[in-house]
């Protein structure tokens, strides 16, 4: 045997158990080191995700707040304007300023905006019938005078009594059938007080007691005319003789200025657009305003 091996003219090697285990782990490591790239790759990835979206919300705050001071600084201009223009008619006229808080709307309208990216709006309390403070006969003769039918009326007016109460005007539109029932915002509201004469609509002066067709007429034209009805015994020779009892019920339900007004501000910042609303009630001492009740709300 020893001679055949070596008339081959080769020499075997001896199998080396060694160098193929090193190769082996040589392997294990490379895929090891592809697993480790893979993991630290996704791991980049999702970080730099969680960082956009950390980055994209703190913008959203960043949006929110200053939508929120530009909001704010709106109301403020707003009370500025209004307290200016009761000063100055109470100083030359001493019984203009009451007209004037009847303008308060045309006021603002008229007035250089203090930021040109917010939006102000002012509604009279005592325009629009308080709707937690109705029951749905109340309702439903509103809904008539406004030209809905009666049967109509009636189910309108029972569907929001059962979802008293409200605490934004806003929730109507949120109940089933009532999304599409725009005259609600016209006379509507949420904010308690009598209705006011010199700024609620003829549908509104109809539910007063003793308020006929002339009634309301002749109210309405007196406003026009710029010589509003001021005394309840002015009013009370425009009641129905049929009811005698009206005019001593007319100075708990109604009067004759709106109590207030509730003021909203929207203004808008960032990109993405960021909106926020502020809306406040806002009252009258002398010639100066108070601000009562205060909400506010992003859209």
């Amino acid at each position: 045997m020893p001679s055949a091996r070596r008339s081959s003219g080769f020499a075997v090697p001896p199998l080396r158990i060694a160098e193929r285990g090193s190769g082996g782990e040589a392997g294990y490591a490379l895929l090891a080191v592809l697993w480790i790239t893979v993991g630290i790759t996704g791991l980049t990835l999702l970080i730099s995700v969680a960082a956009r979206g950390a980055i994209a919300s703190s913008r959203n705050r960043i949006a929110l707040a200053v939508a929120s001071w530009r909001a704010a600084g709106c109301l403020a201009h707003a009370r500025a304007v209004v307290t200016e223009a009761l000063e100055r008619e109470r100083a030359e006229h001493a019984d203009v300023s009451l007209r004037t808080w009847d303008r308060v709307d045309r006021i603002l309208r008229a007035a250089p905006s203090g930021d040109p990216a917010c939006r102000l709006d002012a509604r009279p309390v005592g325009a629009r019938v308080d709707v937690n403070a109705s029951d749905a006969a109340t309702l439903a003769q509103l809904f008539r005078h406004v030209g809905m039918p009666p049967p109509r009326a009636d189910s309108v007016a029972a569907l929001i009594t059962s979802h008293k109460p409200y605490v934004d005007l806003r929730q109507l539109h949120l109940i089933p059938g009532l999304d599409s029932v725009a005259v609600l915002d016209s006379v509507l509201d949420v904010e308690p007080g009598p209705l006011a004469l010199d700024v609620a609509p003829a549908a509104v002066l109809a539910l007063l007691p003793g308020f006929t067709e002339e009634t309301v007429r002749r109210v309405l034209d007196a406003r026009n005319q710029d010589a509003p009805i001021s005394t309840f015994h002015e009013l009370s020779q425009l009641l129905s003789s049929d009811a005698p009892e009206a005019a001593a019920r007319l100075p708990g339900v109604a009067v004759f200025q709106a109590p207030a007004w509730v003021v909203t501000t929207r203004a808008t910042a960032g990109r993405p657009a960021v909106t926020a609303v502020l809306e406040v009630r806002v009252g009258r001492s002398e010639s100066a305003t108070a601000v009562g009740r205060r909400r506010s709300w992003i859209e």
